[in-house]
């Protein structure tokens, strides 16, 4: 797993189709909080730190399509 140490708040989060997934809020644990997906005033949405494949200049790139993190926006933890 890549070091969730290297992700900072604010930071762009783009799926491995190239596709911006929204925006980290914070680690929680072993999980990347997003803040940008789903509603402000709902639950902070989660993906598996497992998920990230690299930090490159601030930017988190995850191993999966943004469609799939998108599709489970409804759950408050997507760890597949």
């Amino acid at each position: 797993m890549i070091d969730l140490g290297l992700i900072k708040p604010h930071a762009e989060i783009i799926g491995a189709d190239g596709v911006h997934v929204g925006t980290v809020d914070h680690i929680a644990g072993d999980l990347v909080a997003l803040a940008e997906i789903g509603a402000r005033d709902g639950p902070v949405r989660h993906i598996s730190g497992d998920r990230v494949a690299r930090v490159q200049n601030g930017v988190v790139y995850l191993d999966v399509k943004a469609e799939e993190v998108v599709a489970f926006a409804e759950d408050t933890s997507y760890c597949p």
